[in-house]
């Protein structure tokens, strides 16, 4: 996961116009408007997000402790490596899944055709095509509507896409 580091920054400048008399300093309570002369505020950010630090933390790490960026590095790609290895696990796992539920499928579609072929040949005409029928109709139902989901999810990461490029 990124990692996200951010660093605030705030400068505020005061100046005093008149005798320079007054003594030097932060001022205590608030000023006239005749006593300022310059007030400026800057405000510095720093964003940095990703799998390492930013190339002037890595310095930073690198000039307490030497040796530490190349730990830092090795760290970050020995997670990357892993988190592939899983995204490829889960991914073969889900295609298992996928391929073992359709031979089922096919398997019990089958089953019911057969069975509704065999009762409509052997004397049960009405029961037999009706087992038949609603056998293929789960398939035919089946299929149309796993295109039209696919289809939706297709419709949804391309929008997220081009969401993505505006």
């Amino acid at each position: 996961m990124p990692e996200e580091h951010s660093e605030f920054t705030n400068l505020r400048l005061e100046a005093v116009e008149a005798d320079k008399t007054e003594k030097e300093g932060p001022l205590d309570g608030p000023l006239s408007p005749e006593q300022i002369a310059l007030v400026q505020v800057i405000q510095r950010r720093f964003s940095h997000s990703g799998p390492l630090p930013s190339p002037e933390t890595l310095a930073a790490y690198e000039k307490v402790l030497p040796g530490a960026a190349e730990r830092i590095v090795r760290m970050a790609e020995t997670q990357s490596s892993h988190r592939h290895k899983m995204e490829s696990a889960v991914i073969l796992g889900n295609v298992r899944a996928q391929s073992l539920g359709m031979w089922f499928a096919f398997l019990l579609a089958l089953a019911g055709i057969l069975g509704g072929l065999y009762l409509a040949l052997h004397g049960h005409s009405l029961t037999g095509f009706g087992t038949l029928f609603f056998s293929l109709a789960a398939l035919v139902g089946t299929f149309v509507l796993g295109k039209r989901e696919q289809r939706k999810e297709l419709q949804e990461k391309q929008s997220l896409d081009s969401n993505d490029e505006s």
